[in-house]
């Protein structure tokens, strides 16, 4: 038996792991030796190594360990994109790049890496149309956004209506303060409508 394997069943043992907590502890007593294999060696040495990485990152993400999720869910992506056994079609039908793909936009999410995180979920909805899920995180992300952007129009709302208080009455200073202002608010309310309709349809 290799020693790639010794690890496999020891990592995976049903007595020893019985949670994702279990998982990522019995992964990180034994990383010294997995980090030492050369899983380059032969094609079930690759195989069992980028199960035990995409296992770890998946597990490091569900107990919300999200930064240290991160690189090890690039690296188990990065091993099943160049396995040689599959083509993209193939792929993209394994449930664990899609998990893959999933937990590292997720980690992203949670992370405020709002901008990382959109690429994974678009192509999470191209490949799986059928799972809306997937829009709703998209969805999300957009309502922060907008939210965002809400937020700076009230700034600017608030500031606006300083300044016009200190510009005289009856000038045209004064008049063009006042219509912007009107305007600034009118565009901030119409935005925090528009995001409480997208959250209320996010919700349902």
């Amino acid at each position: 038996m290799t020693e790639i394997k010794k690890l496999a069943e020891e990592i995976y043992n049903k007595d020893k792991t019985k949670s994702y907590q279990d998982l990522v502890e019995n992964f990180e007593k034994n990383k010294v030796l997995i980090d030492k294999i050369n899983y380059q060696e032969s094609d079930e040495t690759y195989d069992i190594y980028s199960q035990l990485m995409a296992d770890y990152g998946i597990a490091l993400a569900e107990i919300e360990s999200y930064a240290k999720a991160l690189p090890v869910l690039n690296t188990a992506l990065e091993l099943f994109q160049k396995n040689k056994k599959y083509s993209n079609d193939q792929l993209q039908k394994l449930k664990f790049y899609e998990m893959l793909l999933f937990n590292r936009g997720r980690s992203n999410y949670y992370l405020y890496n709002y901008k990382i995180a959109v690429p994974d979920f678009t192509l999470l909805k191209k490949l799986y149309p059928e799972n809306s899920v997937y829009q709703n995180w998209l969805t999300a992300i957009q309502t922060i956004a907008l939210k965002r952007a809400t937020n700076i129009l009230w700034y600017c709302g608030t500031g606006a209506i300083i300044i016009e208080l200190c510009v005289k009455t009856g000038t045209i200073a004064k008049d063009i303060m006042i219509g912007l202002m009107i305007f600034i608010l009118l565009s901030a309310l119409l935005m925090e409508l528009f995001v409480y309709r997208r959250r209320k349809n996010f919700k349902k």
